[in-house]
């Protein structure tokens, strides 16, 4: 979605804190519902939140190519009058966006050996996408044709004042008949879609055999599996980016205030490898819409991960918590034969984000460990917000995971 762009960390099967790995020959099924509240806002370059939206003045400069009988008008309009041509307008509209997205995560983990756990898992979104389209500016053909009227003294001129004035008013239908008829994108409006995201693979290793604490590694990578951007469509929303990442994290954590409560941190760095892409061509660094579309060589900028967890054990089986996460993403590369292209689908494409976590853990390994429950069994329950950022959006998201180990 040009204007809206929404990514979200759905899947991580890595068990528990991240010292800890699956015992050998134990499996681990796991299931996460995710679901966002209404985003309509973004964190843009200057870290101020601002609402969606597309604003566009149906100038002569916008309308001058339209078809060949636009031409022939502007051409003309733009010989008699300099200043007639570059005051009319059809009128100003503004689209205003918003989305919501439900993700149900998939994943499985094994235990390899006591210190080697390896796990996949794999996301399936439906995002329902809102679009509003509002006229704040009206046509000013009256004043335009005032101004052919008096700027030459000719028939022409005078039959072009005429034709001018008795211009029919461009309702909401402009957009639309602009949108597809000269620039190529299917019809704006509200957007729906489903389908399977980008899936993970990795591989966790226990480095250390100590009893209150620990530390980890895990390796793993991100396959293109998921929906990505279609450059004829507005206001979709990407359930993939189209690459293949790696990543490396590192872990570890520690029990403290006589084992009842759990600190742990850990980062993680991604690599995404380049990719092949059809995209627009824009035109503008400030303006959305291109009628020509090229074949770019995309390089997605890097990213690091670092998370800070804390959690209470209250009982044996249930512990509440809260994290705090920072995320940056380098600036994305562009490369192709439009120079200008690349330059401005570059401009700000790395992004910040501070997230904020809180949620309730209820796990009965430890009364299954003892023989007091029938089954190892883990719910997760937790609220998130997006509390600062740069060129990122706004959005809170409720998460409910439940592991099954057999």
């Amino acid at each position: 979605m040009r204007f809206l762009i929404l990514n979200l960390f759905i899947m991580n099967v890595s068990y528990g804190a991240y010292y800890d790995t699956l015992p050998k020959g134990v499996r681990l099924a796991a299931f996460r519902y995710v679901k966002t509240g209404e985003v309509n806002s973004s964190y843009g370059s200057n870290r101020q939140e601002s609402s969606y939206f597309l604003k566009q003045n149906f100038d002569a400069k916008t309308l001058h190519s339209l078809n060949s009988a636009t031409e022939v008008y502007f051409d003309e309009l733009k010989r008699i009058s300099e200043k007639a041509y570059n005051d009319f307008t059809f009128g100003e509209y503004e689209g205003s966006g918003s989305a919501n997205v439900q993700v149900n995560g998939y994943g499985l983990g094994y235990g390899l050996t006591n210190r080697v756990t390896l796990y996949a898992s794999v996301p399936y979104y439906k995002a329902d996408v809102k679009f509003n389209l509002i006229r704040n500016k009206g046509n000013n053909h009256s004043s335009v044709a005032k101004e052919i009227y008096e700027s030459e003294a000719s028939e022409v001129s005078n039959l072009l004042s005429q034709l001018t004035k008795e211009l029919p008013d461009a309702k909401e239908s402009l957009l639309q008949s602009i949108a597809v008829n000269y620039y190529g994108y299917k019809p704006i409006g509200d957007w729906k879609g489903e389908g399977f995201g980008d899936a993970e693979v990795g591989m966790i290793y226990r480095l250390t055999n100590w009893q209150t604490a620990g530390l980890a590694a895990t390796l793993g990578a991100i396959l293109p599996t998921g929906r990505i951007d279609d450059p004829d469509i507005l206001q979709d929303i990407a359930f993939g980016d189209g690459q293949t990442d790696l990543f490396f994290e590192f872990g570890g954590g520690v029990k403290i205030f006589n084992e009842k409560a759990d600190l742990s941190l850990s980062g993680r760095y991604t690599h995404q490898f380049e990719s092949t892409k059809e995209l627009r061509i824009p035109e503008d660094d400030e303006y959305p819409l291109s009628d020509k579309k090229g074949i770019f060589k995309e390089k997605l900028g890097n990213k690091i991960d670092i998370t800070g967890h804390f959690a209470i054990e209250l009982f044996s089986w249930l512990s509440p918590y809260s994290s705090y996460t920072y995320s940056q993403k380098e600036k994305s590369k562009y490369t192709s034969q439009y120079e200008l292209a690349n330059e401005y689908l570059a401009k700000n494409s790395d992004t910040e984000t501070h997230t904020l976590k809180f949620g309730l853990n209820i796990s009965t390994v430890k009364l299954y460990q003892t023989g007091k429950f029938m089954a190892p069994v883990m719910l997760d329950l937790s609220m998130q917000s997006v509390v600062e950022g740069q060129n990122t959006p706004k959005y809170d998201r409720v998460d409910l995971e439940l592991r099954l180990f057999f």
